[in-house]
């Protein structure tokens, strides 16, 4: 075991092979595992939504086919952090593959528009998104990527397996490469009088990612690898994604960025226009009529003022209810007179007497 865990790092597929994981796959796949184990039909449900029955449906608009929409901005990460450093938003990985994945299973879910805003990010979330638009198509249900102001790098790993790649004709795509390393501060901190003096214990890959010492030379070759399989992995699957020939992606990939107008010349984009130019065409590849109606759902649903309260404050909804029953309860009248009774002061009071109440002339 040490001479394994010295040897390090692996890829997954070397990982598995040396027998340190048991299965390859994704988010998705450990859900799966999870759900056998307790056999039926389980489902997973947030902790805060246990046990809360979801509002129903009502009106003329319930017999409609669903057109699912499920929207990120900012950067791609691992996850479902509730916002990023400095309060920025941010893509999280578990958050959005969810989305996908309880868009694909609902029936009543015609097509799913997927509206990117981002600049890419973390490699592995990238991918678990990835996994779910393909889980997504194999379960018949076509996903129209809608692109933003940018969708690349991360944005555009995401939308390669796409039936449909929409963008506008200013979005800046692309980017299809991978860009990494550290940065080191230790001589920026002893400028200061701060000293950093790291302890690691295993193989030489221990210190690899310390921002207290630059990489050994095997450090780099270590991480040059790692780079070029994410490289590689990221332009296998533009090519399948797009049905291009990989030396075509080669000329289109290298980390070159293109706008919109490019793109679509290039292969790397369907057609140009925004949501509702995406949203037509999800009614297309839904073999649904221009002008039949539709509902617009969005996946996860907009949380209640409770919900976003909680999201901004990490106070849990059922905390923020009980606070607005307190002020609503505090606002009646007969409470404010029982508290304002308690409040005046009882007893010895040592304060000047007022000199109008004497009947003496306050000059």
């Amino acid at each position: 075991m040490r001479t394994l865990i010295e040897a390090g790092p692996y890829t997954a597929a070397q990982a598995h092979e040396a027998g340190l994981v048991d299965r390859l796959g994704q988010v998705f796949d450990a859900r799966e595992a999870a759900r056998r184990q307790v056999g039926g039909t389980a489902r997973f449900v947030a902790i805060e939504a246990y046990a809360r029955t979801p509002a129903r449906q009502t009106g003329g608009q319930q017999n409609r086919p669903v057109i699912a929409l499920v929207s990120g901005q900012g950067v791609i990460v691992s996850g479902d952090p509730a916002s990023g450093f400095g309060g920025e938003e941010v893509i999280g990985s578990d958050r959005m593959a969810s989305a996908i994945d309880t868009a694909a299973r609902d029936s009543s879910v015609r097509a799913i528009v997927l509206r990117l805003d981002t600049p890419g990010g973390s490699a592995t979330a990238s991918d678990q998104i990835w996994d779910a638009v393909m889980r997504a198509r194999q379960n018949g249900k076509p996903v129209i990527v809608s692109m933003g102001s940018v969708a690349a790098s991360g944005g555009y790993y995401i939308a390669a397996p796409a039936d449909m790649i929409v963008a506008n004709a200013a979005t800046l795509t692309g980017s299809i490469g991978m860009l990494g390393g550290k940065i080191v501060i230790d001589g920026a901190l002893q400028r200061i009088g701060l000293n950093l003096e790291p302890l690691a214990v295993g193989g030489d890959y221990a210190l690899a990612n310390s921002s207290a010492t630059n990489w050994t030379d095997s450090q780099r070759e270590s991480y040059e690898r790692l780079a070029l399989q994410v490289y590689e992995d990221f332009t296998t699957k533009v090519a399948e994604g797009r049905d291009l020939p990989m030396a075509r992606v080669q000329d289109v990939a290298r980390g070159r960025v293109w706008t919109g107008a490019q793109a679509i010349e290039l292969g790397l984009v369907d057609r140009l226009g925004g949501l509702q130019t995406a949203i037509a065409g999800a009614r297309e590849l839904a073999g649904l009529e221009a002008d039949q109606p539709v509902r617009l759902r969005r996946f996860p649903a907009q949380p209640t003022p409770f919900e976003a309260f909680q999201q901004l404050f990490g106070m849990s909804a059922e905390g923020v209810s009980a606070i607005a029953r307190l002020d609503a309860l505090l606002s009646l009248p007969e409470v404010r007179a029982a508290l304002e009774a308690r409040e005046r002061p009882v007893g010895v009071q040592l304060t000047a007497p007022d000199a109008e109440a004497l009947g003496r002339d306050p000059g």
